[in-house]
């Protein structure tokens, strides 16, 4: 996948809500206006190669797809008449980065974090400068090394403590809270009333692992057989709080090797 994931507005927040369960104290209202303010300003690259008329269009398309929370597509689509179809999807997943590397450099900034460490997705098709960086320690207010390193760049970064340790729960999946391993293990153990055909769709999903690609067909297939084995736990008593946070997150892991994201409505009507 080349998009860091499918919400820009959900990408923006991800640093911000994943610093607080990490335990550090932010104020989500105040990042979030600093990153519309950031997006509305909105100078880098592609500004220098644009007309003023186009720069208009570019910075009220990614503002509006930000305060609204539309699909990564819909600002493709956008877009499009501006670059062309092919040069809309590099910018749109290349600013989608930007946007939620800046994000966690603000949520985290707010929280007293002095240092972030670089993190790649660690597949094979992570860009040799990308891969030279990973691991590597950087002050807060060092955004010449942060994300995007390089067009649809699908890097990130995680907040080191003063203590030194790095507060992330994920090897793979940017902005993800815990392992989509971890995610399935604890709901199918507290999901006790749990099916077999739930747990044979859950499997499938981590069986998936490993960077292979999840074609869309397969993809939807799990997404709606896990959505309606959900909704029919809990409708027989499961808590839904489990049941949501499980199937989310194993839905975010799939969107993460998919050939296509998912729309926001799609999640939304994961629990009734």
């Amino acid at each position: 996948m080349s998009e860091v994931g499918s919400q820009p507005a959900e990408t923006i927040m991800e640093g911000a809500l994943q610093a607080e369960q990490l335990g550090l104290a932010i104020n989500l209202d105040l990042v979030n206006q600093e990153v519309l303010d950031y997006a509305g300003q909105f100078t880098n690259e592609w500004w220098q190669r644009t007309a003023f008329t186009t720069q208009t269009a570019l910075r009220s398309a990614i503002t509006d797809n930000i305060a609204t929370g539309a699909p990564l597509r819909v600002l493709e689509r956008n877009l499009e008449p501006l670059f062309g179809r092919a040069r809309a999807r590099v910018i749109a997943a290349t600013e989608t980065t930007r946007m939620y590397a800046e994000g966690n450099r603000r949520a985290y900034k707010s929280a007293g974090v002095r240092q972030v460490e670089f993190q790649t997705v660690r597949d094979a098709r992570v860009d040799p400068l990308c891969d030279a960086l990973q691991g590597q320690k950087l002050d807060i207010d060092d955004e010449a090394n942060f994300p995007p390193i390089h067009p649809r760049c699908r890097c990130w970064i995680a907040p080191i403590t003063g203590e030194g340790e790095v507060l992330t729960r994920s090897e793979t999946v940017p902005g993800a809270p815990k392992s989509i391993e971890t995610q399935a293990s604890e709901l199918l153990s507290s999901a006790r009333k749990a099916r077999p055909s739930v747990t044979r769709a859950l499997n499938k999903v981590v069986k998936a692992r490993d960077g292979k690609l999840i074609g869309r067909q397969f993809a939807v297939k799990t997404e709606k057989s896990l959505i309606s084995k959900m909704n029919e736990l809990v409708k027989s008593g499961t808590d839904p709080g489990v049941v949501g946070t499980g199937i989310n997150d194993s839905l975010r892991y799939t969107m993460q090797f998919s050939k296509s994201a998912y729309a926001k409505s799609s999640q939304a009507a994961l629990v009734d």
